[in-house]
């Protein structure tokens, strides 16, 4: 297919882009796949992970190519969300994957995470990443046989490279810790998708219903899922993202 037309994918805390493979699998015949890795993960995991979002946004900035489509989890949405809103016009499009403005639990925040739990599970992660990544991955996935595999396969990618240090997983949780873009949102002039998972535990999907608000009404969309419909529902989710380019037909049939 000439011409494909670029989809970035950022990935969430505690990851790399080799979360995104799954996904991949169904979406690499049709569309030029970048996965970017955040500082302190992945390919960049020597580098030095920022504590703040501005920065972590800016950094995003750098790496995306000019006119792509941005398919965005988790943290790595609240990333795309601040560049967003940084430079309009930088992106085609922004699916915005199991997203929040705001991650931490608030009095004005109620759907947001207790971050004491949070900070449990990142404490058990910092004692065994493997362990702690494939059960994360697992219980994200579902109790489906495809999924599991998937998380189970996932997990393994993931020792592609060495695991994130103290350091970069104490920054993200800063950054969740204090993370607040509501005051910042309005709509902004691309297409815009909002997407949950209707099991999700983490970013409860009544924050994606909100968050949709937020920037003007824009289309959202539950998935059966929990935290990561990448590895639960691909074929669903590059439906969903095929949609959001070209509005014609299906990638998978």
């Amino acid at each position: 297919m000439a011409d494909k037309p670029t989809m970035v994918f950022v990935h969430g805390w505690g990851l790399h882009s080799g979360v995104w493979q799954p996904l991949l699998d169904q979406m690499e015949s049709r569309y030029q796949c970048i996965c970017i890795d955040m500082p302190g993960y992945g390919s960049r995991v020597a580098e030095t992970s920022p504590n703040n979002l501005n920065e972590l946004a800016d950094d995003l900035l750098q790496q995306v190519p000019d006119a792509a489509h941005c398919c965005a989890w988790s943290l790595g949405g609240m990333a795309a969300l601040q560049a967003a809103i940084k430079q309009e016009d930088r992106f085609q499009s922004l699916s915005l994957l199991c997203s929040t403005p705001r991650f931490v639990y608030g009095s004005d925040w109620p759907q947001g995470m207790d971050l004491e739990i949070f900070t449990k599970f990142a404490d058990k992660l910092d004692a065994d990443y493997d362990s702690g990544i494939k059960k994360f991955l697992l219980l994200q996935a579902g109790s489906g046989i495809v999924a599991r595999d998937a998380a189970k396969k996932t997990a393994e990618l993931l020792k592609k490279y060495a695991k994130p240090s103290r350091e970069t997983l104490k920054a993200g949780l800063k950054i969740l810790k204090t993370g607040d873009l509501r005051d910042q949102i309005t709509r902004l002039p691309i297409p815009c998708r909002v997407l949950s998972g209707r099991r999700d535990r983490i970013v409860h999907p009544e924050i994606g219903h909100s968050l949709s608000k937020m920037l003007g009404d824009v289309e959202h969309i539950e998935l059966n899922s929990g935290h990561a419909p990448h590895l639960s529902q691909p074929r669903e989710l590059a439906n969903i993202l095929c949609k959001t380019v070209d509005c014609t037909s299906e990638i998978v049939r």
